[in-house]
C-alpha cells in the first residue's frame, strides 16, 4: 500500500461495515445468503444513507488517488465459507505483477480480529490461494458478522487497495433437520438397493437397516454434508423384506430420527441368451454368445443356418453367468455361393434353457464374398482413328460397364457416352469428331459390386480430312543480314498449316506452330558469308512445301582506320595567342570523336556536329599562351564509330609575349570504383597567376545519381531535370584558388536504371553537353569555360549494376508534379545515399525517352523499316547540311548490352546521303516520307527522289511545279504491289497520285493548306491505304480514297502548329489497321483516333508548333511508338502508345525474371527483365526492392480477388484494392513473392525522406537514434475497442504468443493489455511511457487507417519525441492500419515521429487466421535477418490458401527492407532446434515426417492449440485447429506429377479441450470492427482432410509445399486424435521440354475482346518430342476455372518452337484473370506449366482541357479554372479530382479537391473552381490537375498563368 495516502480508505469501509451490522443486527431476516436485510426500518435506512453520503466522497477520492493501471499486484478476497465450524477463504492476485510472500489474511468476527493466516508463497498474476483459519466458530446469538481482510498490515503495494476484504452475516441455527422429500428406494436388485431423500437444510445423515424392526445394527453413512442424500445398501439377500431408519444431524449438532421404513429385494432373473457377433475365419463361421439374464447352464446347443438352411450345430461347454460371453466356430466349410450369403445363428437351438425372452436368440448377417479390387489392366488406348471417328478400348480385371467423357476444350468435357453391358473388354466408339483436332478424355468402369475405377486424363488427335494439296510457303529474307535476323514466312493451305520449320544450311533452327510464322536468330553464332535459309511448311495431312533463299551474313568488324589531315597550322608555322587547329577527318563508317594533344599531353576533345558523319571538319581551340615559347608537337587522334583510331601530327613554333597569366583552371577527372558506386574526383589546378574566385562547376552525368553533401572545400548540390533526363552536380567552392594551387573535389554517384531507356552511361557529359561547365572570376574578368572531361566506359556502369542486390525505384517525373525541385532533388540524393550504403542501384520510371539525334526548325521527320529488321528506323531530313540521315534505335532490352564505347547506345547512324550525287538532297522546304525500305524526298521545284537504305537512288520523279512544303505521303492506295506517291498541292487545292515511274495515275480537288495534316495508311482495314487530310478550314479529318471520295470523316479542331501522322500504334490481335495520330501543341497532347473518329487514347507530351511528328514501331513492341522531333530541346522524343504512367504493369515487367535469351519469335510489349537482368545474378530470387512514393508517384495494383468469406452480412469478397505483391513476384504465380520488398510512404518528398534518413543514420551510426531489438512493446487492444462498437475478440492470445517469441530472442518485453485500463488517456499514457526505449512495437487489436488499439493519429503526432533515442519497427496486426491511400494515416504518423519501418494491412483482415501469420513472421525474423527477408519468407510459407494469399496481398512493409539486422544482441539469443524431423530420400521422392507434440495455451477458458512451426486452419463457424506445412526443394525443371500419403501413424489421443471457433472481423461505419459469430454444422471429426500439396516455381528451383492435417477434433465430445508420423511419396520427373516464354499481347483488354497468348518452348533433349498444349482461363487469386481453350498437339518438337492461342472473352465479367498453360506428353505426363496474367475491362481515367482564365492577371482578380475528367476505360470508375496551384518557387499556394461522380466508360465531367488571388504576389503560377481513381492516378497536366504589374510587365 502506498504510504503517502492521507488515510486508509479500507479502514473507513470496515468501520462503515461494522456500523451497518450494528444498526441492523436486530432486524436481519436472511433468506438468500446475501448477508443483507430485506426489510430494514426507515430509520436504519436514513442512518446508513447519511453515513454513505458522508464517507462515500472521501472513499471515492481516495480511490481515484490510489487507482492506477500499472504493473502492481492487486489482492482480492473472492470467497468465504464455513465447513462446520471452520471458516475458509479464497484470495486472488488480480494485478499484473506478483504479490510477495508473507502477507497476512485476517479473520474478523463481530468486529474482533480472531485469527490470522500468513501466505507462504508468492502469488503470480491471476493466481488463487485457498486456506482455512485455525479457529472454531461458535455462533453467539441469532447471527454473526464475518469479515476476511487480505494484507491487513498493509505490507503489499497494490494497484487497488479497495478490494482486499469480503464480509458476510451468518445466522445461528437450533432447529434439527427434517426430511422434506422421500425417502425413495430405487434400483432394487437381488442384493442391493438405493435409498435417497432430501432434507430442509444441510446435514450429514446415516441409514440403519436390518431384516427386523428397529433397533438396527447395520448402517451406511452419507458422508456428504448436503441437503440431497443418497446411500447404496449392498450384500442384501434376495426376495427379503428390509427395515430401515434415517438419522440426520446438521452443522450445528441439531439431530432427528425417522420411524422404520421397508422394502423388498428382487427375485433372481431367468437367463437370456443372445448372439452378439458373427464373422468368418477363412471358410469357418464364428460367433459370440452372451447371457444378458440370470445364470444359464452348460451343454445347450447353438445352430448355424446358411441361406435359411441349418448346416451345423455346436454345444456350449460352459455355464454362462450373467453378462458372460463365449466365442466359438462351427466345424463347417463355408463357400460363398455368389455375391453374398445370409448367415443366421440361433442360441439354445433345442430350447433346453428357460429364458426371460425366447424371441431374441437369432442373429442374421449378410456376408459379402471376397472381391478382387477393380483395376484397369490394359489401356485405355485409341484405335481406328479417322478424321471424324475414334475407338477407345481398355480392359479390366472384373466385368463392368463402360463410360467415357471427352471434349476439345481444356479442363472441361463436352460429351459423355455410356454402355451398361458388363464386360472385361471395353470399347466405345466416338463419332462426329472434328478433323485434325486434339481431344482429351477420361474413361471409367463400375462393376457389379459398385467398385469403380477411372483413368487419368488422356488425349488423342483425329486425322486430317483427305487432302492431296500441298501447302504454299514463301520465305521472307533480306539479301544481306547481320546481328539479330528476323526469319519470316507466309504460309497457307486449303485445310490449314500445322507448322513451319526454319533451317539454316539444313540445320533445324526451330518451328512456329501458328501464325505469324517467324523467329529470330543471332547471326553472330554463324560464320560470315553466304548461307542457305529454308522454311518448310506442313499441312494437317503432313504434306510439306519448302522455300529456300540465299543470304549473306556480314558481321565482320570494321578494321579500317579513319584518316585525319591537319589543315592549319602548317608544319613549322609560328603561332601565338588563341587559335583554332583545323583538320579534316574521314571514315567510311562514320566519325565518332577526336582528341587533341600537345607534346603528348591531352589538350581537348572534339565531336562532330553530327555524330557518325563520314567526313567532318575539325576545329579545336588552342590557348597557346599556356605553352612555352618553343617548338611543340601537336597531334590529333580520330575515333570512328567502331573505335578504330587514326592519328596525325606536326610540329609548330609557339611564340607569345610573356604577360602575367590570368587565372586559368586546369581540370582532370579520376573515377574511383567502390563496387556498386563510384567516387568522382575532380582535380582543379590554377595554372594562372591570378586568384580564381567564386569557382562554380556544373558536372553532368547520365545514368548516375550524384549524392549531395558538403565538405571543407565545397558545397555539392545534385539536381535532376526530368524534362531532359539530365543529372547535374552543382559544385560551389568555398574558397578562392591561388595561382599554382590545386584542390580535389569529390562526390559519389550511384548507377541508375531508367525506363524508357534512351541514354548512355556517362560522367562529365550528357547527350546535350559533352563537357563540364566551370565559372570563375579573377581581378579582371568572369570566365565561363567548358572542359571536355567525358568518362563513358560503359563496363564501369554495367559492372557496378552487377554487384547490386538492392533496387530503389521512384518516378522523378511524378515527384516533380507534387513537390518543389529542391525537395525532389533532396529526396533523390537521399535515395542515392541509401543505395550506396545498401549495395544498391536506383530505378527511375516514366521518363521521357529522349534520344540525342539532333532535330531543328523546318527539318523533316519520317519512320520506315529501312534495313528489313522488322523495326522502323528514324529518318531525319536536315536542310542545313541538305542531307537525310537514317538512325536505328535499339530496343529497351538491348539498351545496355554489348557496350564498350561512347557512341549513344540508343541509336546508331546506319545511312546518310552525303555520298550521293545530289549534294543538296534535302534543301529548305523539302518534305520527307518513307515506306518499305525507301525514303521519299519532295524537293521544291525538282520533284521526288526515292532512295534506299544504302543511299542509292531508286527512282526520280521530275516535277518542276513542286513548291515548298507541299504535302507528301507514300502508300499503296491502288491495291497493287507497288507504292504510290501522293502530293498535296495547296497552291491549287489538288491532290496528285504518281507511280514510281513518274506516271500520274490520279488527281482530285480538295481544299488544303500548308498547315494542314497530310498522310496515308490503311485505317479502314481493307488492305488498301487511304489518304488522310486534317483540314484547318473544315475543322475535320477526311479519309479519302484514291479518287478523292470521302470514305469517312470526323470533326476535329485542327490548328496551325498541329501535326498529323498515320501508323499502327495501338495493336490488337490480327489487326493491322493503322490509327490517325494528331498532336495538339496548345494542349500538350497527342491524340489517337480510329477511322470512325473514336479517340482511342490521349498522351501528355511536350510539343510545340514547330516540332515534327511520325508514327510507327521503332522498339518492335506490340503497341507502336509516336516520334516527336523536338525543336526546343534539339532532339528526338519517343512516346510508346501502350504505356500509362498510372499503370503498374510496366514496372512489374521490368523486374521480372528475364526471358530466355536465345528465343524471340515476335514482338513483345513487355520489357521483361530489362532491369532485373542487369542487376546482381540471382536478384530475381532473393533481391531487395524499395519503392519510394505513394500511388500517385509509383502506382500499386488494385482489385485483386482472393475468394470470399461468409459473414452475418452475407458473403464478402476478400479483395485487395491496394497491393504491391505483384511487384515482389518475378516468376510464376503472383501470390508468391521472390523479392524482399518495401515501400516508402508519405504525402511529400520531405516526409518520404524521414524513413530513408532513419535507415541511413542507423547504417552510418551518426545519429543518437538506434535500433538493436533490446526492448519491445507488445500491446493487445481492448476486445471491443475501448469506446465500444467492436465485436469481442480476444487479442491477448496473439499478443502472448508474440511476446514469448521476442523474449526467446533476447528482447525485453513490456506487455500492455488495454482491457484493464480505465480510459483512453491511460492507454496512451502507459503506451508512450514505454516507447522511448522500444525497438520493436507490436499491436494486436482493432484498427483502421487512422488508429490502432485505441491509439490514433492525433495521439501520436501530439507527442514530443515519443521514441526517444530509438527508431523502432512497428507491426500492427490490425485491420486497415497500413492503408495510406485515404490520407495521412497512422503509419505516416509514426514515421513523422521517427519510426524506421512499419508493417500493416491496407485492408480489413481475417483476425483468427492472420494471427498465425504474425507468429510465422517472428519465427523467421531471427538473428541477422532483415525485415524484408523475414516478410518474404513468411509470405512464401503462408501462400496457398485464400487466407494466406489475402494476408500476402494486404500486409506491406513500409520502410527499408534491408533494415532490421543492425545492433542485434546475439548473446541473448536462444537458438531452438527445429522440433520437426524430416527425412528425405536421396532422390527426394520419399519423405518421412515426424511432428512434435502439439501445445495448448488456455486463455479465458479457451484452449488455443498449436504445432511448433505450424499454422492454424480457419473456417468460419468451425474449430480453429493446427496444421503443419513443410516445403521441399527440387532442381529446376522438376515437374511434380502427384503426391501420395503412404501412411500416417503414431496416434495420440486427448480429451477435454475447448477450442475457439473461427470468426471474422469486417469493417463497420467509422472504421470499427465487428465480429459476427457464425455457427456451422460441426462434423464429428474436423477437419475432413488429411493432406494438400501445391507447387511453387522459381527461376532456379521447384518447391513442393505440403500441408498436413494431423490434428482432428470432435467438438461434441472434446476428443482429440493427433498423428505424429507421416510417410509420403512424390511422383516427379525432370522435364526436357520447357515453356520459355508466355505472355499476352497486352495487359488490359476491353470486355469481349480477343486475348492472344504467345508461347515459346524449347526441347533440350536429344530426341524430338510430341506435346499437347492445354490452356485454361482461371480467376486470378482464387485459381477457379473460368474457361478452356481448344487443345493443341505440337508434334516433333526439336529445339525451339512457338505457338499462339486466342481466347474470346465475350460474355465474361470484368476482373483479373490468368491463362494457365500446361504441356504434357503422349502419356499425359506434365512437362511444364506457366501462367500469364491479364485484366478484362479497361480501367483508365484521363484529365484534359485544363484552362485558367485570365492567363495574365492582376493581383486580386478571380481566376476561373476548369478541367475535364473522363473515363477513357470501359468499366465504371469514380474518384477525386485535384487542382494544385504553386508559385514560381514551387511552393503550394492553393489546393482544390472534389469527389467525382460515378463515370461509365466514355463519360466525362468538368471540375470548375474559382481562385481568389487577393493575397498573392507578383509571380508565375503553375496549375497542376489530376484525378485519383481507385489506387491509381491520371497523368497530371499543367498550365501556367502569370501576374502582371501596372507597368505591364509580365511575371515569368
Amino acid at each position: 500500500m502506498h504510504t503517502n495516502h492521507l488515510f486508509d480508505a479500507r479502514k473507513i469501509f470496515i468501520f462503515l461495515l461494522a456500523f451497518r451490522n450494528t444498526i441492523n443486527h436486530d432486524r436481519l431476516v436472511l433468506t438468500d445468503g446475501s448477508g443483507f436485510a430485506r426489510n430494514p426500518s426507515m430509520k436504519t435506512k436514513i442512518c446508513w444513507g447519511f453515513l454513505c453520503r458522508l464517507f462515500f466522497p472521501i472513499i471515492f477520492l481516495s480511490y481515484l488517488h490510489i487507482a492506477r493501471c500499472d504493473g502492481a499486484p492487486d489482492l482480492a478476497v473472492t470467497k468465504i465459507w464455513h465447513e462446520g465450524r471452520t471458516i475458509c477463504f479464497i484470495i486472488q492476485n488480480q494485478g499484473d505483477e506478483s504479490a510477495p510472500t508473507g502477507f497476512d489474511v485476517s479473520l474478523i468476527v463481530e468486529d474482533e480480529k480472531l485469527s490470522v493466516v500468513y501466505v507462504d508463497t508468492a502469488l503470480a498474476p491471476r493466481q488463487r490461494y485457498q486456506a482455512c483459519f485455525d479457529y472454531v466458530w461458535e455462533c453467539t446469538g441469532e447471527s454473526d458478522s464475518i469479515s476476511v481482510l487480505a494484507d491487513y498490515d498493509n505490507n503489499v503495494a497494490e494497484s487497488n487497495e479497495e478490494n482486499n476484504y469480503l464480509d458476510d452475516i451468518w445466522l445461528c441455527d437450533t432447529t434439527p433437520p427434517q426430511i422434506i422429500d422421500g425417502p425413495f428406494v430405487t434400483d432394487i436388485t437381488q442384493d442391493s438397493a438405493v435409498i435417497s431423500w432430501e432434507t430442509d437444510e444441510v446435514s450429514r445423515d446415516i441409514v440403519k437397516y436390518g431384516t427386523s424392526p428397529a433397533p438396527h445394527e447395520a448402517q451406511v453413512d452419507d458422508f456428504n454434508t448436503t441437503t440431497t442424500h443418497r446411500v447404496v445398501l449392498n450384500n442384501l439377500e434376495s426376495s427379503t423384506t428390509y427395515f430401515y431408519q434415517i438419522y440426520s444431524r446438521d452443522l450445528y449438532d441439531n439431530s432427528s430420527t425417522t420411524d422404520d421404513y421397508t422394502f423388498d429385494t428382487a427375485t433372481p432373473p431367468l437367463p437370456d441368451l443372445i448372439i452378439t457377433n458373427i464373422w468368418s475365419q477363412g471358410s469357418n463361421i464364428c460367433f459370440e454368445e452372451k447371457n444378458q439374464g440370470g445364470t444359464a447352464a452348460a451343454s445347450h446347443q447353438t445352430a448355424l443356418y446358411v441361406d435359411g438352411a441349418p448346416v451345423a450345430f455346436l454345444v456350449i461347454p460352459v455355464t454362462l453367468f450373467p453378462e458372460d460371453t463365449w466365442q466359438g466356430c462351427f466345424e463347417y466349410n463355408w463357400q460363398c455361393s455368389d455375391v453374398s450369403d445370409e448367415i443366421d445363428i440361433q442360441a439354445d437351438y433345442s430350447n433346453t434353457i428357460e429364458e426371460s425372452n425366447e424371441r431374441n436368440n437369432f442373429k442374421s448377417e449378410i456376408m459379402v464374398c471376397e472381391i478382387v479390387p477393380l483395376e484397369i489392366t490394359s489401356g485405355p488406348a485409341v484405335r481406328d482413328t479417322s478424321s471424324n471417328r475414334a475407338v477407345v478400348v481398355w480392359m479390366t480385371n472384373n466385368a463392368g460397364d463402360s463410360f467415357i467423357k471427352y471434349g476439345r476444350m481444356s479442363r472441361t468435357y463436352s460429351s459423355e457416352l455410356f454402355d451398361n453391358t458388363s464386360t472385361k473388354r471395353h470399347a466405345i466408339v466416338l463419332e462426329n469428331l472434328e478433323a485434325a483436332s486434339t481431344y482429351h478424355f477420361k474413361i471409367a468402369t463400375k462393376d457389379q459390386w459398385d467398385s469403380k475405377v477411372e483413368s487419368k486424363d488422356l488425349t488423342f488427335r483425329t486425322a486430317a480430312a483427305p487432302d492431296g494439296t500441298a501447302p504454299i510457303i514463301s520465305l521472307i529474307l533480306p539479301e544481306f543480314c547481320s546481328d539479330m535476323l528476323l526469319l519470316s514466312a507466309d504460309a497457307s493451305d486449303n485445310q490449314g498449316v500445322s507448322k513451319v520449320e526454319f533451317y539454316l544450311d539444313d540445320n533445324l533452327l526451330g518451328a512456329a506452330f501458328s501464325s505469324p510464322y517467324q523467329m529470330k536468330i543471332n547471326t553472330h553464332k554463324y560464320s560470315d558469308g553466304s548461307h542457305r535459309f529454308s522454311a518448310k511448311a506442313y499441312d494437317l495431312s503432313n504434306h510439306s512445301a519448302l522455300d529456300e533463299k540465299l543470304s549473306e551474313i556480314d558481321n565482320k568488324p570494321n578494321t579500317t582506320l579513319p584518316s585525319v589531315t591537319i589543315m592549319y597550322p602548317l608544319k613549322g608555322q609560328t603561332v601565338s595567342g588563341d587559335i583554332f587547329v583545323q583538320a579534316e577527318a574521314n571514315d567510311d563508317n562514320g566519325i565518332f570523336s577526336g582528341t587533341f594533344y600537345v607534346d603528348g599531353k591531352w589538350a581537348g576533345n572534339w565531336f562532330p556536329d553530327i555524330e557518325g558523319s563520314k567526313n567532318a571538319p575539325i576545329n579545336i581551340p588552342w590557348h597557346t599562351a599556356l605553352e612555352t615559347n618553343a617548338l611543340h608537337r601537336i597531334a590529333i587522334q580520330v575515333y570512328d564509330v567502331d573505335l578504330n583510331v587514326g592519328t596525325t601530327y606536326l610540329d609548330v613554333d609557339v611564340m607569345n609575349a610573356p604577360p602575367k597569366k590570368p587565372a586559368e583552371l586546369n581540370i582532370t577527372r579520376t573515377i574511383v570504383s567502390h563496387s556498386n558506386y563510384y567516387t568522382v574526383v575532380l582535380n582543379i589546378a590554377n595554372v594562372g597567376e591570378e586568384d580564381a574566385r567564386n569557382i562554380r562547376l556544373d558536372d553532368f552525368c547520365q545514368l548516375y545519381q550524384p549524392v549531395s553533401h558538403e565538405d571543407a572545400n565545397a558545397q555539392y548540390y545534385s539536381q535532376f531535370k526530368t524534362e531532359t533526363t539530365q543529372w547535374v552536380m552543382n559544385i560551389k567552392m568555398k574558397n578562392p584558388l591561388s595561382g599554382g594551387q590545386s584542390v580535389k573535389l569529390m562526390y559519389d554517384i550511384a548507377p541508375v536504371l531508367i525506363y524508357p531507356c534512351s541514354v548512355k552511361p556517362m560522367i562529365g557529359g550528357d547527350k546535350y553537353t559533352n563537357a563540364t561547365d566551370v565559372w570563375f572570376d579573377d581581378l579582371y574578368n568572369t570566365y565561363h569555360k567548358r572542359y571536355p572531361l567525358v568518362f563513358c566506359q560503359a563496363p564501369y556502369y554495367t559492372d557496378a549494376l552487377k554487384t547490386c542486390d538492392y533496387l530503389i525505384v521512384t518516378s522523378p517525373r511524378n515527384l516533380r508534379f507534387f513537390n518543389t525541385q529542391h525537395d525532389m532533388d533532396l529526396l533523390l540524393t537521399k535515395m542515392g545515399e541509401l543505395a550506396i550504403l545498401r549495395k544498391g542501384a536506383l530505378g527511375y520510371i516514366d521518363l521521357p525517352s529522349n534520344i540525342s539525334i539532333p532535330f531543328g526548325l523546318q527539318w523533316g521527320l519520317a519512320l520506315g523499316d529501312m534495313n528489313d529488321d522488322g523495326r522502323d528506323e528514324i529518318i531525319i531530313g536536315n536542310p542545313i547540311s541538305k542531307h537525310f540521315y537514317v538512325y536505328c534505335v535499339k530496343p529497351a532490352k538491348q539498351c545496355f548490352k554489348d557496350i564498350d564505347h561512347c557512341y549513344p547506345i540508343a541509336w546508331k547512324l546506319i545511312a546518310d546521303s552525303t555520298s550521293l550525287l545530289w549534294v543538296d538532297l534535302f534543301p529548305l522546304g523539302s518534305t520527307l516520307a518513307a515506306a518499305k525500305g525507301t525514303v521519299a524526298i519532295l524537293i521544291p521545284s525538282r520533284g521526288i527522289v526515292v532512295e534506299d537504305s544504302f543511299g542509292r537512288t531508286k527512282y526520280s520523279l521530275h516535277l518542276p511545279d513542286i513548291d515548298s512544303y507541299f504535302g507528301l505521303a507514300v502508300g499503296n492506295i491502288t491495291g497493287d504491289s507497288e507504292l504510290e506517291y501522293i502530293i498535296a498541292d495547296y497552291n491549287n487545292d489538288k491532290v496528285y497520285i504518281y507511280t514510281a515511274k513518274n506516271n500520274k495515275i490520279g488527281e482530285f480537288n480538295i481544299v488544303n493548306s500548308v498547315f494542314d495534316g497530310f498522310g496515308a495508311g490503311d485505317v479502314m482495314g481493307d488492305k488498301y491505304d487511304e489518304i488522310i487530310l486534317a483540314s484547318q478550314s473544315a475543322q475535320k479529318v477526311f479519309i479519302l480514297s484514291s479518287n478523292g471520295a470521302v470514305l469517312s470523316s470526323f470533326n476535329f479542331p485542327f490548328e496551325k502548329g498541329d501535326r498529323l501522322a498515320v501508323g499502327n500504334v495501338i495493336s490488337t490481335w490480327n489487326n493491322d489497321k493503322k490509327e490517325i495520330v494528331i498532336s495538339k501543341y496548345k494542349e500538350g497532347k497527342i491524340r489517337i483516333f480510329n477511322a470512325a473518329g473514336n479517340q482511342l487514347k490521349s498522351i501528355n507530351a511536350r510539343f510545340n508548333m514547330f516540332d515534327g511528328l511520325a508514327a510507327g514501331n521503332v522498339f518492335e513492341q506490340w503497341n507502336g511508338d509516336i516520334i516527336v522531333g523536338d525543336v526546343g530541346f534539339n532532339n528526338i522524343c519517343i512516346y510508346n502508345s501502350g504505356h500509362q504512367s498510372s499503370k503498374p504493369d510496366i514496372l512489374s515487367e521490368l523486374l521480372k525474371d528475364s526471358v530466355h535469351p536465345a528465343l524471340s519469335y515476335g514482338a513483345s510489349w513487355k520489357p521483361s527483365g530489362a532491369w532485373s537482368s542487369l542487376l546482381k545474378s540471382g536478384w530475381t530470387l532473393d533481391g531487395y526492392l524499395l519503392i519510394v512514393g505513394e500511388t500517385e508517384i509509383v502506382p500499386s495494383f488494385g482489385d485483386r480477388w482472393y475468394g470470399s468469406i461468409l459473414t452475418k452480412r452475407g458473403t464478402m469478397p476478400l479483395v485487395s484494392d491496394c497491393t504491391d505483391l505483384p511487384y515482389a513476384n518475378t516468376y510464376g504465380d503472383e501470390i508468391v513473392p521472390e523479392l524482399n520488398m518495401g515501400r516508402i510512404i508519405g504525402n511529400s518528398a520531405q516526409s518520404l525522406i524521414k524513413p530513408i534518413q532513419a535507415s541511413i543514420d542507423q547504417i552510418k551510426g551518426t545519429s543518437p537514434k538506434h535500433f538493436d531489438r533490446s526492448n519491445a512493446i507488445v500491446l493487445s487492444g481492448h476486445p471491443e475497442c475501448f469506446g465500444g462498437g467492436g465485436d469481442h475478440i480476444n487479442f491477448r492470445s496473439e499478443a502472448d504468443v508474440i511476446a514469448a517469441k521476442l523474449i526467446n530472442n533476447g528482447t525485453a518485453v513490456y506487455q500492455q493489455d488495454n482491457t484493464w485500463c480505465p480510459s483512453i488517456s491511460s492507454i496512451n499514457d502507459l503506451f508512450f511511457q514505454n516507447t522511448s526505449t522500444a525497438d520493436v512495437i507490436f499491436f494486436a487489436g482493432h484498427g483502421n487507417s487512422v488508429g490502432c488499439s485505441d491509439i490514433e493519429v492525433a495521439d501520436v503526432v501530439a507527442r514530443t519525441n515519443p521514441f526517444g533515442n530509438t527508431c523502432p519497427f512497428i507491426f500492427a496486426s490490425s485491420c486497415l492500419t497500413g492503408r495510406y491511400t485515404d490520407g495521412f494515416g497512422i503509419a505516416e504518423a509514426y514515421f513523422s515521429q521517427g519510426a524506421a519501418a512499419y508493417l500493416g494491412a491496407t485492408n480489413w483482415g481475417v483476425c483468427c487466421s492472420h494471427a498465425g501469420c504474425s507468429a510465422q513472421f517472428f519465427d523467421r525474423w531471427q538473428i541477422g535477418k532483415t525485415l524484408g527477408n523475414a516478410i518474404q519468407e513468411t509470405k512464401l510459407f503462408v501462400a496457398g490458401d485464400k487466407y494466406g494469399n489475402y494476408w500476402n496481398a494486404i500486409y506491406h512493409l513500409y520502410g527499408d527492407p534491408k533494415f532490421g539486422t543492425e545492433g542485434y544482441q546475439a548473446q541473448a539469443y536462444k537458438k531452438i532446434e527445429p522440433a520437426t524431423k524430416i527425412k528425405i530420400s536421396d532422390n527426394s521422392m520419399f519423405l518421412d515426417i515426424e511432428l512434435p507434440n502439439f501445445q495448448v495455451i488456455q486463455t479465458n477458458g479457451i484452449d488455443h492449440v498449436s504445432i511448433p512451426g505450424g499454422m492454424t486452419t480457419f473456417e468460419v463457424g468451425m474449430p480453429i485447429v493446427p496444421y503443419f506445412k513443410t516445403m521441399v526443394q527440387y532442381p529446376k525443371n522438376t515437374q511434380i506429377q502427384d503426391v501420395f500419403l503412404l501412411e500416417k501413424k503414431d496416434i495420440e489421443s486427448a480429451s477435454g479441450l475447448f477450442l475457439p471457433i473461427g470468426e471474422i472481423g469486417i469493417p463497420e461505419t467509422g472504421g470499427n470492427i465487428r465480429t459476427p459469430r457464425i455457427k456451422g454444422n460441426i462434423s464429428e471429426w474436423y477437419p475432413e482432410k488429411t493432406m494438400e500439396w501445391t507447387v511453387i516455381e522459381s527461376p532456379s528451383s521447384t518447391t513442393l509445399a505440403i500441408s498436413l492435417y494431423p490434428f482432428y477434433y470432435n467438438a461434441q465430445t472434446t476428443d482429440v486424435q493427433y498423428f505424429r508420423r507421416y510417410n509420403i511419396a512424390v511422383d516427379a520427373i525432370v522435364s526436357d521440354v520447357q515453356i520459355t516464354r508466355l505472355e499476352t499481347n497486352k495487359y488490359e483488354y476491353d470486355l469481349g475482346e480477343h486475348i492472344a497468348f504467345m508461347m515459346e518452348l524449347e526441347n533440350q533433349g536429344s530426341a524430338p518430342k510430341n506435346v499437347v498444349v492445354s490452356a485454361a482461363i482461371l480467376q486470378q487469386g482464387t485459381s477457379e476455372f473460368v474457361s478452356g481453350l481448344p487443345l493443341q498437339s505440337l508434334n516433333d518438337i526439336a529445339g525451339t518452337a512457338s505457338y499462339n492461342a486466342v481466347w474470346d472473352s465475350a460474355g465474361f465479367e470484368q476482373g483479373y484473370y490468368a491463362a494457365e498453360i500446361e504441356i504434357r506428353d503422349d502419356q499425359a505426363i506434365l512437362l511444364d506449366k506457366r501462367t500469364a496474367s491479364f485484366r478484362l475491362g479497361s480501367l483508365f481515367a484521363q484529365v484534359s482541357d485544363l484552362t485558367a482564365t485570365p492567363s495574365e492577371f492582376d493581383i486580386g482578380d478571380d481566376i476561373a479554372i476548369s478541367m475535364t475528367i473522363a473515363n477513357a476505360g470501359t468499366i465504371e470508375t469514380s474518384g477525386t479530382a485535384v487542382l494544385l496551384i504553386r508559385n514560381s518557387k514551387g511552393e503550394l499556394i492553393k489546393k482544390f479537391q472534389r469527389d467525382l461522380p460515378v463515370l461509365s466508360g466514355g463519360e466525362s465531367t468538368i471540375m470548375n473552381e474559382v481562385w481568389k488571388t487577393t493575397d498573392e504576389i507578383f509571380s508565375a503560377y503553375f496549375i497542376v490537375g489530376f484525378a485519383y481513381y481507385g489506387v491509381q492516378i491520371t497523368e497530371p497536366i499543367e498550365t501556367i498563368i502569370r501576374t502582371k504589374k501596372p507597368t505591364g510587365v509580365i511575371a515569368y
